[in-house]
């Protein structure tokens, strides 16, 4: 935390602006994160204790992206929404399908619409067009 506040005085007042904004985005996307869960849960239920217990190596991020997908949303929605590059969805998604070792090229969108109904998937079906 010191070599943080130490590192800051050494930093000019328009990029500590921007960094105070950027925390401040991420501050509220956490709070928002949980309002969010709580609703999509009530429609989910089971959703992301299903996720984690078939594949515990899944980060919050891993999880977060997952329920977005689920929602049947894009890469740059997903991006806009936790304020980063689309292609860091593209590569948090590819994590995400080596994790649950699935096909490269499968589609993350539909698997997850499967997988949360209870049905089997075949882990190297559809093509994902937005990889």
């Amino acid at each position: 935390k010191r070599d943080l506040k130490e590192n800051l005085q050494k930093v000019d007042q328009k990029e500590k602006n921007i960094l105070i904004k950027h925390v401040d985005k991420v501050k509220g996307f956490e709070s928002h994160w949980q309002s969010f869960k709580m609703h999509f849960e009530s429609v989910h239920p089971d959703f992301f204790e299903m996720l984690e217990n078939e594949f515990p190596n899944l980060s919050m991020k891993d999880l977060k992206v997952c329920a977005f997908l689920k929602m049947k949303m894009h890469n740059a929605e997903i991006a806009q929404i936790m304020d980063i590059a689309k292609s860091s969805i593209q590569q948090t998604k590819r994590r995400i399908k080596k994790k649950m070792n699935l096909d490269p090229y499968a589609d993350l969108h539909v698997f997850l619409d499967n997988f949360s109904k209870g049905e089997v998937y075949q882990r190297t079906q559809t093509v994902d067009t937005e990889v």
